[in-house]
């Protein structure tokens, strides 16, 4: 059963947050990281939004390569912000950048480490609200 592009589309918000102008997934979320989660009707688990976002706006998702995000924001969908690479290839933007996962104990505990699943949870509900005061149905399954 081929993704419903129309049920999709309508869990994101156009309305550009923040600087980057990313598109916030407006669906479930996963803890402990706020990544944009939604079921892959093809694979038939959950898998990351940003994920079919890709396979929507360009083609299928090639073996051995992942959906990375640009802007580092795991709940912004917005095609041009993705692109594809390895699992090396992320990890060494990951140690790069000096990000720890969520649920790790800091390595830099004079750096405030916030909690992305709030964040992004904070950002999904304030676009819903934009959606209601605009008068836009969000089609959520």
């Amino acid at each position: 059963m081929p993704i419903n592009a129309g049920r999709f589309w309508a869990k994101v918000s156009v309305v550009e947050e923040g600087p980057l102008g990313c598109w916030p997934w407006l669906g479930a979320l996963a803890r402990p990281d706020g990544r944009a989660v939604v079921h892959d009707p093809d694979l038939g688990r959950p898998t990351q939004a940003a994920r079919l976002a890709w396979q929507l706006s360009h083609a299928p998702v090639p073996d051995g390569l992942q959906v990375l995000h640009l802007c580092d924001h795991p709940w912004c969908v917005r095609p041009t912000h993705l692109v594809l690479g390895s699992q090396a290839a992320n990890m060494a933007d990951r140690a790069r950048k000096q990000w720890v996962r969520a649920c790790s104990r800091p390595r830099y505990p004079d750096r405030a480490q916030s909690d992305a699943y709030q964040t992004a949870a904070r950002v999904r509900a304030r676009h819903r609200r934009l959606a209601a005061m605009a008068g836009q149905q969000l089609a959520l399954f």
